[in-house]
């Protein structure tokens, strides 16, 4: 069984990464995108993960562990393992609005149009969870960001429960709504 906590860019992964790792399952990461002013916690990335459609053979490492894969990159997975995916929604305006602050201060700018984006985004997300659904070796827990900051306890509830270890309270500690303002100026 391979815990993999997906969504889209600037979906609140890194922090249910956080969350995964207070329960108690491992994490699978390799340090190399290190905390920044966009993400004060740290990204908790495998490069490995950007290679999945030409190699899989690191992905043995991940069994027992938790592994941030982006939603671009789910249907990449093997189905020699088991997966149980925890899926990170948010409203796609905030994403859109985080990612383009985050880009700004890299002194980056987006590759596409806020609109363009905007669809490929929401498409991108139903056919994530319509592939995932339609696997046999794969069971999915979509969890809103927006709820987790609000009151994470239910979450940290719903994620003990669908990976069958950790103690919500414990895991419902790691949230911190004031990064949010960090980056959603």
């Amino acid at each position: 069984m391979i815990t993999i906590v997906s969504g889209l860019p600037r979906s609140g992964t890194s922090m249910m990464m956080q969350m995964v790792e207070k329960a108690g399952v491992p994490v699978l990461t390799d340090g190399i995108r290190s905390a920044d002013e966009s993400n004060q916690k740290g990204y908790y990335e495998y490069e490995a993960v950007k290679k999945l459609k030409h190699d899989t053979s690191w992905l043995s490492e991940a069994e027992g562990k938790a592994i941030k894969v982006v939603s671009i990159f789910i249907d990449e997975l093997p189905a020699t393992f088991d997966y149980r995916i925890i899926f990170m929604e948010r409203n796609i305006d905030e994403i859109l609005h985080s990612q383009h602050t985050m880009l700004e201060r890299q002194e980056k700018t987006s590759p596409a149009g806020q609109t363009l984006l905007r669809a490929t985004f929401l498409s991108q997300i139903q056919r994530v969870k319509t592939y995932i659904e339609s696997q046999k070796n794969m069971s999915l827990l979509c969890l809103q960001y927006e709820d987790i900051l609000a009151n994470p306890l239910p979450a940290a509830v719903q994620l003990a429960t669908f990976i069958d270890q950790g103690d919500a309270l414990s895991m419902a500690s790691v949230v911190d709504p004031s990064l949010r303002t960090a980056f959603a100026e």
